[in-house]
């Protein structure tokens, strides 16, 4: 018995060393962890766009938005693609973030907030946060939209739905949509609502007609369509408006 109780013993003693011997994963593994998501999120690993990459007096590498001469840049050092926390230039991921914050508020629709250049400088708006490297979108398949490419010729373009974020609507629950008359021509952005005896109608903007008309007739826009009137036609939202939501407008005032 006695020989029993001290195998006993002597397991528990095993037992407790080992406990206290072996590498922890959590202690282990934590920091190795918070190190990669550092050095991935906080900076990335090419100079923005427009900007060329040369290695600074102190051995960073930096970005130059004019032309690097040895060490020096003839223009603005933007920002640093070395150091996340130097006191002389800003990482490049800070720099590249606060600028696509900038452009996503001046060109992107608020259904696709987030800016991003590709590595092809094409420019884009996505519904998804960008990825590790601002050139894209971190969902492969999340939906976006397109910058400065065939504008408001493109039904699917950004500058298309921001125009359409811009309609005004004639009433609450308006559902606008943007189509496509003519290839090449601006597209016309057009509303249906429902009027205050609950009958759906529908309209379009005014901005969007005139600027298919300029395209399409050129400088004789304006007698090649004389025989309609944007202050009076309620195929217009804004006259709609006033004759259907606010009443302001009654049938003398309208052509139907």
């Amino acid at each position: 018995m006695m020989i029993f109780e001290i195998l006993i013993f002597a397991a528990a003693i095993v037992v407790v060393y080992l406990y206290w011997n072996t590498p922890s994963n959590d202690i282990v593994q934590e920091p190795v962890k918070e190190k990669f998501q550092g050095s991935m999120i906080q900076n990335i690993s090419m100079c923005p766009a427009q900007s060329k990459a040369f290695v600074g007096k102190n051995g960073d590498n930096l970005c130059c938005d004019g032309n690097p001469n040895g060490t020096d840049c003839e223009g603005k050092t933007i920002c640093t693609l070395s150091s996340v926390n130097s006191k002389e230039n800003p990482s490049c991921f800070a720099y590249l973030k606060d600028l696509y914050i900038k452009k996503g508020r001046a060109q992107c629709p608020r259904t696709m907030p987030n800016y991003y250049e590709d590595d092809n400088t094409n420019a884009f708006c996505t519904v998804a946060n960008l990825n590790s490297q601002l050139n894209g979108p971190s969902e492969r398949n999340a939906e976006k939209c397109t910058v400065g490419g065939e504008g408001m010729t493109d039904p699917e373009s950004c500058e298309v739905r921001v125009a359409l974020d811009k309609m005004p609507c004639p009433s609450r629950g308006c559902k606008k949509s943007a189509y496509s008359i003519q290839k090449n021509k601006p597209v016309i952005l057009q509303t249906y609502f429902t009027d205050s005896g609950n009958i759906t109608r529908w309209c379009y903007d005014t901005n969007s007609i005139i600027n298919y008309w300029r395209s399409l007739f050129g400088e004789e826009w304006k007698s090649k369509t004389s025989h309609i009137n944007p202050d009076r036609d309620i195929m217009f939202c804004s006259v709609a408006k006033k004759y259907f939501i606010d009443k302001t407008l009654t049938k003398k005032d309208i052509d139907i």
